[in-house]
């Protein structure tokens, strides 16, 4: 269980820094009343998340014994690798889920809200003490009833926020730009991951095959995002301080 959490706390700590990055815009919006302007920076805030979480999540899930194999290897590793790579899939799958709870708590501090994020944990560790105890103990779920009581306490605690948010910022989420075309792109990077994967495995070992299949994806993934047209120069400015990157390529 502790080698799966290393994985489940992977992204979270990237997109951690995409709600820390939108505090300044989002505090500076909301003392100004500029309505677009808060509702741009959810909006782009919320997107990178999906974009960065969802092709990892799937990607994980699709190489969960793959991966765990390539980094924890040895003699237990077998044993590991049969216990641990069905939680992986769990958390792997809710990686968007999980991904989200830091940056929405961060903007809602930058909303002088910081109460929410509270009452929303304290909730959502209710659920997750209560699943745990029934799932767990259930002898078909097991350890594997973990990962899923802690599934049901970010439900919880991100629909909490969301909420929330989305109610004092008066904003709402673009479903289809945010959500949908993100998991298409992410769903056939997936598909290539396995395929990959499988024709890899005729050449290489699974080790090298694993990283070849991370590679193609990789690369797959980011060309479905300007064929289907998912990234936009406001995503990049609002989060990535777009405006000074441009400068420096223009310089160079």
């Amino acid at each position: 269980y502790g080698a799966v959490l290393d994985f489940r706390n992977l992204v979270p700590a990237i997109t951690m820094t995409l709600g820390v990055s939108a505090i300044p815009a989002i505090a500076s919006a909301w003392a100004t009343r500029n309505n677009e302007r808060i509702k741009q920076t959810v909006n782009s805030v919320v997107k990178t998340a999906m974009l960065i979480s969802m092709p990892a999540g799937i990607g994980m899930a699709v190489l969960s014994r793959q991966i765990l194999a390539l980094v924890y290897s040895g003699t237990r590793s077998q044993n590991l690798v049969e216990i641990a790579a069905p939680m992986l899939v769990i958390y792997a799958l809710s990686t968007p889920l999980i991904s989200i709870s830091a940056p929405v708590t961060n903007m809602l501090q930058a909303t002088s809200n910081a109460d929410i994020p509270i009452k929303a944990l304290f909730i959502g560790s209710l659920a997750k003490i209560v699943s745990n105890y029934i799932l767990v103990g259930n002898s078909y779920l097991n350890i594997n009833g973990a990962p899923i009581g802690s599934v049901i306490c970010y439900v919880v605690v991100v629909s909490y926020e969301v909420y929330f948010l989305l109610k004092f910022t008066k904003t709402k989420l673009d479903v289809f730009e945010i959500f949908i075309k993100p998991f298409f792109a992410s769903l056939i990077m997936g598909i290539v991951t396995f395929f990959s994967y499988s024709y890899a495995t005729r050449i290489f070992n699974s080790k090298i095959s694993t990283l070849i299949s991370m590679v193609i994806s990789g690369i797959i993934y980011i060309f479905l995002l300007f064929l289907m047209k998912i990234v936009s120069k406001n995503d990049i400015f609002s989060i990535f301080s777009g405006e000074k990157f441009v400068k420096v390529l223009e310089k160079s």
